[in-house]
């Protein structure tokens, strides 16, 4: 059961960041995999 004062825009916030985080690691690691290519 959810609470009444459940923030679903805090939870929001955090997916997003999330989803960032995950797209700069990918970009990170491809720049890294064609340095060493």
């Amino acid at each position: 059961m959810i609470e009444k004062n459940f923030d679903i825009t805090f939870i929001s916030k955090l997916a997003m960041n999330e989803k960032q985080i995950q797209q700069n690691y990918r970009h990170d690691f491809e720049a890294f995999a064609r340095i060493r290519a």
